[in-house]
């Protein structure tokens, strides 16, 4: 079945609502000194980027709508090609600013669609 743009929306969702649940009963020490949840919040970074890569495709103008998602898509490919270069804090920081931002956007665009 292929993809729609609801089914992107609620990927990127689920990638976000695993991210959060995955660093709610840590710190940000604990998060930069845990090579193995910061491996975990990279791949669901990459399942971000991938579901607003696709959704870009399927409806551009409903994809423009997410804040920043321009900014979203350079953050996921810089931490997937240049990892070694990306320092845990700044990817906490992201996490903790940007991630809440970017699920009221999708909520409010899965608000908007039917449901399939």
């Amino acid at each position: 079945m292929p993809s729609t743009p609801r089914t992107s929306l609620l990927n990127a969702r689920d990638a976000v609502l695993a991210i959060q649940s995955s660093l709610s009963a840590l710190d940000a020490g604990s998060y930069v000194s845990n090579p193995n949840v910061q491996a975990g919040v990279t791949q669901q970074f990459d399942h971000i980027g991938n579901a607003l890569t696709s959704l870009s495709g399927q409806d551009a103008a409903l994809a423009l709508r997410i804040r920043d998602v321009q900014q979203i898509l350079a953050f996921r490919s810089h931490l997937m090609h240049a990892n070694a270069s990306v320092h845990a804090d700044m990817v906490w920081n992201v996490c903790h600013n940007a991630l809440p931002i970017l699920l009221e956007d999708i909520q409010s665009l899965l608000d908007e669609l039917p449901a399939s």
